[in-house]
């Protein structure tokens, strides 16, 4: 039986590392479990990116990925053997597999992405956007749930926990329905990850 947790996390705990590939370098906002290392066999990893150059992805046989933009005008995902992936709508999420070859050309520019990372045969993930209208006001469920403040302040009022710009809060084993404040602040964007503990498809 899973215990009910809260988890806060904020800038001041974000590890800054380099890439897998040593190409660039990403904010790791949390890994699963804590402190393992890109060589370990992690379970899951959220974590932002400032892309300043094109070249290849990280490789990560059995791991799926979502990308969503956070600033700038974003790139194109070339992958071997399949259709190129356009990630150039800001906050539109974008999944593929981590084990594509994978490069990313930039369209214009440095751009700063939001990545989800989770391991094939141990879970599965879902990515939404909330933002600050009636019909986003209720907590995806999931076994495991992230909210990321992109920008603005929320509030969960169940759990009696504000949530401001980069802040990020873990949830587990909570009964639903978890709900932010009506309505949201027009300006807050948030990220919702909900990852359920079975293999992916």
């Amino acid at each position: 039986m899973t215990h009910a947790s809260i988890q806060r996390f904020d800038a001041s705990q974000y590890r800054r590392m380099p890439w897998k590939n040593g190409g660039g370098t990403t904010t790791e906002l949390t890994i699963e479990p804590a402190g393992a290392s890109l060589d370990d066999p992690f379970t899951w990893r959220l974590s932002m990116a400032d892309v300043a150059v094109s070249g290849p992805f990280s490789r990560f046989a059995g791991y799926d990925r979502t990308l969503l933009l956070l600033d700038g005008e974003g790139m194109r995902l070339d992958i071997e053997g399949r259709e190129p992936i356009h990630v150039n709508g800001t906050l539109n999420p974008v999944c593929f597999r981590g084990d594509w070859t994978t490069a990313g050309q930039l369209i214009g520019g440095p751009c700063r992405d939001f990545n989800v990372i989770t391991r094939r045969s141990h879970c599965r993930h879902r990515v939404q956007v909330l933002r600050g209208s009636p019909a986003s006001q209720a907590l995806p469920e999931g076994e495991v749930r992230f909210v990321f403040c992109v920008h603005g302040h929320a509030r969960l009022n169940e759990l009696d926990l504000d949530l401001h710009g980069l802040g990020l809060v873990r949830l587990e084993g909570l009964a639903d329905p978890i709900r932010f404040s009506t309505p949201l602040n027009p300006d807050t964007v948030l990220i919702a990850v909900s990852i359920d503990l079975e293999p992916a498809p």
